[in-house]
């Protein structure tokens, strides 16, 4: 039996900034969640930054990393709120970048300001 041990790459601000606008579409609001993602002590140089957006039910994420240079080929996992959202290639500049997005059938939980959002590496 293969024993996994997950180590952290990096974690959203505890605190994200919100902006509410109004949909001049539908009477739905609008809020857009931004935070910056800071590394582990596993991965000292990674960054990154983290896009959560919220339109009635709709809901998007967009996640780019960076300097992820030993990861090179590999796959991290993207979790929001504890979920898991979906798995990122990391190039061979070490950098991953992917968008999620419930209006094109993916699943992307519910998230807040505060929400942590997660990237992780399984050995």
């Amino acid at each position: 039996m293969r024993l996994l041990r997950w180590i952290p790459v990096l974690a959203a601000a505890a605190a994200m900034s919100i902006s509410a606008v109004p949909s001049a579409a539908s009477a739905a609001t609008e809020l857009d969640f931004h935070a910056t993602l800071h590394h582990s002590a596993a991965y000292s140089t990674a960054t990154g930054y983290s896009e959560y957006e919220r339109v009635g039910t709709a809901r998007e994420l967009e996640v780019t990393v960076r300097h992820l240079h030993r990861l090179v080929g590999k796959r991290v996992s993207v979790f929001v709120n504890g979920h898991k959202v979906g798995t990122m290639l990391v190039n061979r500049y070490g950098n991953a970048h992917r968008e999620w997005d419930t209006r094109h059938g993916q699943y992307v939980p519910w998230a807040g300001a505060g929400t942590p959002i997660r990237i992780r590496n399984a050995y």
